[in-house]
């Protein structure tokens, strides 16, 4: 039940009404890290990360209860460049320890931050395993209205390099 009174897509949905919602998102991101300070025989790099990071959020909300009942959706979609810093640290020729950190300010109209830290495994020159932590929160607002969005938590993966 929603807590208090709130509007979405021009409907008024008062406190109190049974609220359906659904909530899906859609993540893509391509980058380039360029390692421009390299230590102790490229065991220990620094440098920046350049990405494209896009995003589709689908959003619906659903009053069933009300007389007549509502439902609304919208779709958003975002594409934004973001910057940041990459280190890392080898201690092993195919054991890497890393962090990185990119984002987006965008003054009163929000921000984009992406943080992940973890370790990656590469068996071969083309292929990594990898698995860490990621903080990622996206806010944009154009008042009265506002989208947040935060997500965090542990995950696994793979990429091909050329």
């Amino acid at each position: 039940n929603a807590t208090r009174s709130f509007a979405f897509e021009g409907q008024t949905y008062t406190g109190g009404t049974r609220v359906i919602s659904e909530f899906d998102l859609w993540y893509a991101e391509v980058g380039w890290l360029w390692d421009f300070f390299r230590f102790w025989g490229d065991r220990v790099k620094i440098g920046t990360l350049i990405e494209w990071s896009g995003a589709r959020l689908d959003v619906s909300l659903e009053a069933p209860n009300l007389v007549p009942a509502i439902k609304e959706s919208e779709r958003y979609i975002a594409v934004l460049p973001t910057g940041g810093v990459t280190c890392s640290v080898r201690p092993i020729k195919w054991v890497e320890l890393y962090a990185e950190g990119a984002g987006l300010p965008a003054g009163s109209l929000g921000h984009f931050i992406d943080v992940e830290g973890g370790i990656r495994l590469i068996p071969t020159r083309y292929a990594t395993l990898f698995g860490g932590y990621r903080f990622m929160e996206f806010r944009a607002e154009d008042d009265p209205d506002f989208v947040e969005v935060t997500l965090d938590g542990f995950f696994v993966g793979g990429s091909f390099r050329f």
